[in-house]
């Protein structure tokens, strides 16, 4: 499938669900993905206002023919997310042959680029064949859910990974997590001296996983959180999910970089942490004017920052909030990654 065969499936898709059809996972990916550049937003809204104008539909199309060319990963994604979309039918999963050509792999009408990412792909798309999962907002400053509801709060429960150190990766359970996570003595007690009992959910109570339906293979999840001095606003997050195989931990990893891309949430490139990783800075629109719309003349302000890291079959996420993000810099978050990296590597059974 070319680039304009696979921006048109998209569109068309779009177009089903601005006409009344039910969100699906494919179609929030594209609005997502159209809402990241302002050619992107202009394109859609005039869709919005008329699904049915040849000539929105064209400007969507080609905005998207645009997205597609210039990153093969968000391609490869969409191009299985159609694929499932269109392969589905009742009580059954329908996947036809598949070849292999120079440089791309075909798999009946789902062609995927012959790169490591689409590799992957390739070998876990039969898993994620019936994935139509809605995707959901960010959500927040919080990386996981820590309201009062009973499924959210910490487990004081042991798994029977407790009793078996040498636990394998493909069944690390809450004991597992639980040993990998942070302790007090890793982290900065005079910076951050308020210590959270760490917290564990299923992977989709987890707001940044929520959005990703590839994360939703996580066989556990959890995290912990270190408060700084009331009214500083410094904070540091650790989360943790174990996937079933490095396979499908990579597509998550993949899924949770791609839905991370937002003009307030610039890459930048710092250290390598575990097998892939991705830096990111998150900013927010502090100034606002009179009548309540974003200053424009004043950049938003710079109030974290966070990375995306894979080891194995283990993804991690560390976030800093707060002023020392500011005054230090990025040198307090490459310590704690490397920190929490070091601890997941030495696990038995990565």
């Amino acid at each position: 499938m070319n680039q304009n065969d696979l921006a048109a499936m998209a569109t068309q898709a779009l177009i089903s669900v601005l006409g009344g059809a039910a969100s699906t996972a494919t179609s929030q990916l594209i609005q997502d993905r159209l809402n990241h550049s302002a050619r992107g937003r202009t394109a859609l809204d005039g869709l919005s206002a008329s699904p049915s104008d040849p000539n929105a539909q064209q400007d969507v199309q080609a905005a998207l023919t645009d997205e597609i060319s210039g990153d093969t990963e968000f391609s490869d994604r969409l191009a299985l997310l159609l694929h499932a979309s269109t392969q589905q039918t009742t009580g059954s999963v329908v996947i036809t042959g598949s070849r292999l050509k120079h440089n791309q792999i075909a798999l009946g009408p789902l062609t995927i680029n012959n790169t490591p990412a689409g590799r992957m792909l390739l070998a876990v798309a039969i898993a994620f064949a019936i994935i139509l999962l809605a995707l959901a907002a960010y959500g927040g400053v919080r990386l996981i859910n820590t309201d009062d509801t009973p499924s959210s709060q910490t487990t004081t429960q042991h798994d029977a990974s407790d009793s078996n150190p040498a636990i394998t990766a493909s069944a690390a359970g809450t004991a597992a997590i639980r040993k990998m996570l942070p302790e007090r003595s890793d982290v900065d007690a005079k910076l951050f001296p308020n210590a959270e009992a760490p917290a564990f959910a299923p992977a989709t109570r987890i707001p940044v996983c929520q959005a990703v339906p590839e994360c939703h293979r996580a066989t556990s999840a959890g995290s912990v959180t270190y408060d700084g001095v009331e009214g500083t606003g410094n904070s540091a997050e650790f989360v943790l999910f174990a996937f079933p195989h490095a396979e499908s931990a990579h597509l998550a990893y993949a899924g949770l970089t791609v839905n991370s891309r937002h003009p307030n949430h610039p890459k930048v490139q710092l250290a390598k942490r575990g097998e892939e990783s991705q830096f990111f800075e998150y900013r927010e629109q502090t100034y606002y004017s009179s009548d309540g719309s974003p200053d424009t003349d004043i950049p938003p302000e710079l109030i974290g920052r966070y990375v995306f890291f894979r080891q194995g079959p283990f993804v991690a996420v560390v976030q800093q909030l707060g002023g020392d993000t500011v005054l230090r810099g990025p040198v307090r978050l490459l310590d704690m990654s490397a920190m929490f990296a070091g601890r997941i590597a030495k696990f038995p059974g990565r």
